[in-house]
């Protein structure tokens, strides 16, 4: 029934390393696992999760990652990071399904009024999905992975400026270029692939392609230390423009 949900656990550990104040490399896991109690061998921040949930029948959904960031100049980052969320290495540059990764790259510039970064992500289908409910990369039915889901390219170009002590401005454009097949977390491969799972192979932007504009604006007020007035208007356009406009009160204790 509606009331009885099993128990859910995200857990996550990664090592940093920096060599000097210009390079930055880390590496890292994080599982998603429930139906149970807490798992012990997942408390351990020292071993190896992959081998971990192996041991366990395959039965959670762990994810690797790894990426670095290079400070090239003064105010410019270079960054780059690759998830695994599962592969084969027999299987590894094929079309198999379970080649599951996502890719992302951009820069970020930093000025005295702001920033502005230019960001390109790219994400295999079925990325984040699992068999089990309680194992999927999400929480009360919101996704915890890609914020544009699976199974998509997009290019994405943010701003941020303070224009005036009181008054900052957020600015959002991008493109997405995406597949139908293999884009939510809710997609249970076991049933999608059964008798095929082995073999089965899926195609980048696999299924009905589709091309998404969108742009997004607001404007934060701070009225006080604690309070502060959001306004703003967010576009897309798929086949026609759907718009919205947004107000909201936000305060801190």
């Amino acid at each position: 029934n509606n009331r009885n949900y099993p128990d859910k656990f995200i857990a996550l550990h990664q090592l940093n390393y920096r060599p000097n104040p210009n390079w930055d490399f880390y590496v890292g896991e994080s599982v998603v696992y429930g139906n149970r109690s807490i798992d012990l061998g997942y408390l351990l921040p020292n071993s190896f999760w992959r081998a971990v949930e192996h041991n366990l029948w395959d039965r959670d959904n762990v994810l690797i990652y790894a990426g670095l960031q290079h400070r090239c100049a003064r105010n410019i980052t270079l960054y780059a990071q690759l998830a695994l969320d599962e592969f084969s290495y027999s299987k590894i540059f094929s079309n198999w399904w379970g080649n599951k990764y996502a890719l992302q790259g951009g820069i970020d510039h930093r000025h005295k009024a702001g920033s502005i970064t230019l960001e390109l992500s790219a994400v295999r289908p079925y990325t984040y999905a699992h068999f089990q409910n309680h194992s999927m990369y999400s929480h009360d039915s919101q996704p915890l992975g890609y914020r544009h889901g699976s199974n998509v390219l997009n290019l994405s170009l943010q701003n941020h400026l303070q224009i005036m002590t009181c008054l900052e401005w957020n600015m959002q454009a991008g493109f997405s270029y995406r597949g139908s097949e293999g884009t939510s977390w809710q997609d249970n491969y076991h049933e999608i692939f059964e008798g095929v799972i082995d073999e089965a192979e899926v195609q980048w932007f696999a299924g009905e392609i589709n091309r998404e504009y969108s742009i997004s604006n607001s404007l934060n007020i701070p009225l006080t230390r604690s309070h502060t007035l959001l306004a703003g208007h967010q576009g897309k356009y798929m086949d026609e423009w759907q718009h919205r406009v947004f107000a909201a009160w936000q305060f801190r204790l």
